[in-house]
């Protein structure tokens, strides 16, 4: 996508990505699709286990309760969604990952769904389900990464903050959470290394066909309306004035 950039103060561009990315992104249409119906149905079925041991305790005897070829269902069901995703089939991706939810009510699953209404560009409903996931699986890290993760994308830094504080008192030490919070600290958050590891997977997959090997990313801009402009603080712009401009997804 080529598109003019203009320059702008950091805090204006700031501010404009955040009310981007908090509201604006890719709705997903009028209630009471079928995939609501779905989800509303997935989250009816978890009531919120007061502690990591029992929550993992809960997780333990569902999975047992299942037949073994039901489960071997399920994991085809994840490997396909994954599978769509990655090649930015997002509907196909949901679908996968919904009839895989029906089989079990396990936290990898609902961690896929949120990664894929984000993909999708659904920012709320991955927020909602993402805070679900993050309180029904409390033995499990990485609803709550994810959850936190797009909570700060949002423009909610202390809320995050919070949420990671709890994690780290549940389970201290953990790598992945270390991660997190260095990169969330930082100023300037990238997802790399072992928070792309399935399936917390904390950025979203894309198309880098014909984007350098050298290439990182530096910033965030705001696509105008037309898809022929976009803002971003001047600090972005180098010296050749040259750079390389995706969307959200």
């Amino acid at each position: 996508m080529h598109a003019q950039a203009r320059a702008l103060t950091p805090g204006l561009g700031l501010l404009l990505a955040l009310l981007l990315l908090a509201g604006a992104v890719g709705s997903a249409g009028a209630a009471g699709t079928a995939s609501d119906d779905r989800l509303r149905q997935l989250m009816e079925r978890v009531r919120p286990q007061p502690s990591p041991a029992e929550a993992g305790s809960q997780a333990v005897r569902e999975a047992a309760a299942v037949p073994a070829a039901r489960l071997e269902e399920r994991a085809g069901l994840l490997k396909k969604g994954e599978a769509a995703l990655a090649r930015l089939d997002v509907t196909g991706a949901l679908d996968a990952f919904e009839r895989a939810a029906l089989i079990l009510h396990a936290a990898d699953t609902e961690i896929a769904l949120v990664r894929g209404h984000m993909q999708a560009g659904d920012y709320r409903r991955a927020l909602a389900f993402g805070a679900h996931t993050a309180g029904a699986h409390l033995d499990v890290i990485g609803g709550s990464l994810l959850y936190a993760w797009l909570l700060h994308a949002g423009g909610q830094p202390v809320l995050s903050q919070r949420l990671l504080d709890g994690a780290e008192a549940r389970l201290p030490g953990n790598p992945m959470l270390q991660a997190v919070q260095a990169q969330l600290r930082s100023g300037a958050p990238r997802a790399s290394g072992q928070l792309l590891a399935l399936p917390t997977r904390l950025a979203p997959y894309g198309d880098a066909r014909g984007l350098p090997d050298a290439a990182r990313v530096s910033g965030t801009a705001v696509l105008l309306p037309g898809g022929t402009s976009a803002l971003l603080p001047l600090r972005l712009l180098p010296r050749s004035g040259r750079l390389w401009l995706r969307n959200g997804l």
